[in-house]
């Protein structure tokens, strides 16, 4: 199923990027997408492959260092140092020199040096805050991810509804326009009044006026649904979702009886005290010395023509030489003191975010199931309104066709039924905002 689904999203982004005029979806389709288009997730996960990045480049650091080198180097003047000339002419005076070159014209060097960290107390301390650097983006990616099929729940719900009033307002139009067809008829026979006709014509203007609208509203809630889904403006999205399948998803309760798991943004602030708290072990650790292994390892020549240098088979001399170097702080300007204040401040502001988000997690999730209950219940009531309003409606017309009842109650009736349809669509609306507040705070 997952490689169907997949497939699927592979097929629909080729077909948008290419035709960039239509995509049928369902409310995980889109949320698929607008998971594969969204800017902010793709520089959380960039910002992910940065965090992996940089454990490799703390990693490194404690890994030997080997470096080559080669080198030639041409003296057309060479350095002369002074010399007692008495060394080679005995005779000379005391205090006489001679100035005489030393070196090769021609030198060639070829060198392969090694460095290794044989210890330094925070070095491992920097790998693992990097690995739990890379969970905490991680999890900052999850809680990115949420947010976004959230908002394209809520998105895609909103555009539904805008289409669903429309559907019922035209059921409405339809139903008044049949009924004025009638009327009109009864008042070509004499037995109404104008005014009847009158009133139904201003219903079915009022009823235009009010689809007008909705068109309007249902084309914002539409662009609303593109930029959720980072897609072009000019495509178009047919919402393949029912509003009756919607309906049996937001009415499950099942949800009140799920206990609270661990919320994401808990995961990140406690990585964040974890962070900090390895931060001010390191500068504790910074006071400690800091030793080196070093090596270099060698061949030289010099002559004094580029020939003898390279092609002579002159014998070229090795050396190589290798020690320690220890690095040992003594005094910073009291840097590691401040860092070490620093750190400990924000790890405090850290726990006490902690704890405070501890004290909202049980009032939150309270909250929300008292929201959500309140919902159901809403959605219920709104449910009995519309059979209600159905009964009196059918009633009324019938009544008016039997010349018991006048065109005011009918008019009244059918206003009374819209409304009830709408405010029945609306409190679903209000059920879906519920339900993603209960399943944030339960920690989904």
């Amino acid at each position: 199923m997952k490689r169907l689904g997949l497939l699927w999203l592979f097929s629909a982004l080729v077909y948008y990027g290419n035709a960039q005029e239509r995509l049928e979806l369902t409310l995980e389709q889109a949320q698929e997408i607008a998971l594969a288009n969204n800017f902010t997730l793709k520089d959380n996960q960039l910002d992910t492959e940065i965090a992996e990045a940089t454990v490799k480049e703390t990693i490194s650091i404690g890994l030997p260092k080997i470096d080559g080198r080669l080198n030639y180097t041409d003296n057309p003047v060479l350095q002369e140092s002074p010399i007692p000339a008495i060394f080679f002419d005995p005779n000379a005076a005391e205090g006489d020199l001679i100035f005489l070159p030393f070196g090769a014209k021609k030198t060639s060097a070829a060198n392969i040096s090694l460095d290794q960290l044989l210890f330094d107390g925070t070095y491992l301390l920097g790998i693992k805050a990097a690995r739990d650097f890379v969970k905490l983006r991680e999890k900052r990616e999850k809680i990115t991810e949420r947010d976004i099929r959230f908002d394209v729940a809520q998105a895609y719900m909103g555009a539904l509804i805008a289409q669903e009033n429309i559907d019922i307002i035209e059921k409405n139009i339809s139903n008044v326009s049949q009924l004025k067809s009638e009327v009109e008829a009864t008042y070509d026979a004499g037995f109404v009044e104008q005014l009847d006709v009158d009133r139904l014509v201003l219903s079915l203007a009022n009823l235009e006026v009010q689809k007008n609208s909705l068109e309007r509203i249902k084309q914002l809630n539409y662009n609303v649904l593109k930029n959720t889904l980072s897609v072009p403006t000019s495509t178009e999205i047919v919402l393949t979702e029912a509003i009756a399948t919607m309906e049996n998803d937001l009415m499950d309760q099942a949800i009140l009886l799920e206990d609270p798991s661990e919320w994401p943004e808990y995961e990140v602030l406690r990585i964040q005290e974890e962070l900090e708290t390895k931060n001010i072990k390191q500068y504790k650790l910074g006071y400690l010395p800091k030793v080196r292994l070093f090596a270099d390892a060698g061949y030289f020549n010099g002559r004094d023509s580029f020939s003898d240098l390279y092609f002579e088979g002159n014998r070229w001399f090795g050396a190589f030489n290798y020690g320690v170097n220890v690095n040992i702080p003594i005094f910073d300007g009291n840097m590691k003191k401040a860092q070490i204040r620093n750190a400990t401040a924000v790890r405090d502001k850290v726990s006490n975010q902690l704890l405070q988000l501890d004290q909202q997690v049980d009032i939150a999730v309270a909250n929300a199931r008292i929201n959500y209950q309140n919902a159901l219940a809403q959605v219920k009531s709104q449910r009995d309104n519309i059979q209600l309003a159905e009964k009196i409606y059918s009633v009324t017309q019938i009544k008016y066709r039997e010349g018991v009842g006048s065109s005011l109650e009918l008019n009244q009736a059918e206003q009374e039924l819209y409304t009830t349809q709408q405010n029945y669509i609306n409190a679903l609306y209000e059920l879906l905002l519920a339900k993603v507040d209960l399943e944030k705070a339960l920690g989904k």
